[in-house]
C-alpha cells in the first residue's frame, strides 16, 4: 500500500511538471505574439526582408538539423507552431495597415483574427482541412509524430492557439495600460495602494483557482483546456512584475541572455541534453549525476551559442541590409537550391 501511495505521489509530481512545461510553451507563444505585434505597430516594418529574416530565424536551425539528422520538420514542434502564428500576426497587421492607428481599426482586425482562430481550432466546420495542404493527411507514425504530421501539428497548436492573439491584444493595449498605471502612481500612496491592492487580490484569487483546478488535472484534460486558461499565470506575473517603479527598474541579466538563445536551446536539447528520441538522458560522466548534469548543460549552452551565432551570420549574409525584395527573393532561391 505504501508503495502504491509513493507511486501515486510520484505520478502526480511528474504530471504537474508536464503541465508546467506546457505553461512555459504558452508563455513563449504569448511573448512571441506580443513582441511581433509591438514591433509592427511601432515601426511599421512590413518589408520582405523583415518577413524572411524572422522566418529564417525560426526555421533555419531546425531545417539544417532535419537535413543532418534525417528528422521530419514536425519533430521540432515549436518551430512549426510559432511560424504559423507569426504569419497570422504578420498578415493581420499588414492588411490595411493604415487602420492600425485608428481608434477601432486594429481591434476590428483582431476580432476577425479571433473568429478565424475559433473556426479553425475550436469548431468542426471543415476549415481545419486547409492545413492538410501543409502537412498532408497521412496518419503514418514518424519520428516526433506518432499519429502523423497533421495530427501532431493540431495537437501542439491547439494547446496554445489563443496565446499569440492574447499577446497581440496585450501589445495593442499596452500604451493605454502604461498611461493608466503612471497616472495612478501620481495620485499618491493611499489611492495607489488601494487600487493596486484590489487588482492584485482579484487576479491572485483567479490564479489560486487555476492552480487548484485546471493546473492539477491529468495531462489529458490539461492538454484540452490549457489554450483557454494558460495565459492566466502569465498575466498575473506581468502585473506583479510591474507593480512598482522600483520593480520595473530591475531585470534579470541571466534570463535575458538565456532568452536570446531559447530557440537554439530547445532545438539542441533533443540531441545534447537528451538522446534516443528524447527518451533517455545523455551520460558523459557515468556514476556522477551532478557532475554529468553540469557538463551536459555547459555543452548545451555552448552549442546553443555557436548555433545562434552561425544562424545570425547566415541571415545577415542572405538578407543583407536592403529593402530590395528582388535581392531578398534571390537569396531565398539560392538557399532553397542548396537544400
Amino acid at each position: 500500500q505504501n508503495e502504491r501511495i509513493n507511486r501515486g505521489d510520484e505520478g502526480k509530481i511528474l504530471n504537474e511538471f508536464y503541465n508546467l512545461s506546457k505553461i512555459c510553451s504558452t508563455a513563449f507563444l504569448f511573448l512571441s505574439g506580443f513582441g511581433h505585434a509591438m514591433y509592427f505597430h511601432r515601426l511599421g516594418d512590413y518589408t520582405m526582408r523583415r518577413l524572411i529574416t524572422i522566418l529564417f530565424r525560426m526555421n533555419m536551425g531546425a531545417t539544417f538539423l532535419c537535413l543532418a539528422l534525417d528528422k521530419p520538420y514536425i519533430f521540432y514542434k515549436p518551430c512549426a507552431v510559432h511560424t504559423y502564428f507569426f504569419l497570422l500576426i504578420y498578415s493581420t497587421m499588414r492588411w490595411r495597415r493604415n487602420k492600425n492607428y485608428t481608434k477601432f481599426g486594429l481591434r476590428f482586425k483582431m476580432i476577425l483574427l479571433a473568429i478565424s482562430i475559433y473556426l479553425s481550432w475550436d469548431c468542426d466546420f471543415g476549415v481545419w482541412t486547409v492545413h492538410s495542404l501543409l502537412f498532408g493527411r497521412s496518419l503514418q507514425s514518424i519520428s516526433g509524430a506518432p499519429y502523423g504530421q497533421l495530427w501532431e501539428f493540431y495537437f501542439q497548436g491547439h494547446m496554445h492557439h489563443w496565446a499569440a492573439l492574447t499577446g497581440m491584444i496585450f501589445a495593442a493595449n499596452q500604451p493605454i495600460t502604461s498611461l493608466t498605471l503612471r497616472r495612478l502612481e501620481k495620485l499618491g500612496n493611499p489611492t495607489e495602494l488601494l487600487f493596486k491592492g484590489i487588482i492584485a487580490i482579484a487576479i491572485t484569487m483567479v490564479l489560486i483557482l487555476w492552480i487548484s483546478g485546471p493546473f492539477r488535472t491529468s495531462k489529458y484534460i490539461f492538454n484540452a483546456t490549457n489554450a483557454y486558461f494558460g495565459v492566466l499565470p502569465m498575466l498575473w506575473y506581468v502585473f506583479m512584475r510591474n507593480l512598482t517603479k522600483q520593480m520595473r527598474s530591475y531585470h534579470s541579466d541571466i534570463l535575458k541572455r538565456v532568452g536570446k538563445h531559447s530557440l537554439e536551446i530547445y532545438l539542441l536539447q533533443h540531441h545534447v541534453f537528451l538522446t534516443d528520441e528524447s527518451e533517455r538522458k545523455l551520460v558523459l560522466v557515468p556514476g556522477y549525476p551532478a557532475c554529468n548534469l553540469i557538463v551536459v548543460i555547459s555543452l548545451l549552452l555552448l552549442s546553443s551559442m555557436i548555433l545562434k551565432t552561425a544562424t545570425s551570420v547566415l541571415i545577415c549574409m542572405l538578407t543583407r541590409k536592403s529593402n530590395d525584395s528582388v535581392a531578398v527573393w534571390r537569396s531565398v532561391a539560392v538557399v532553397g537550391s542548396l537544400m
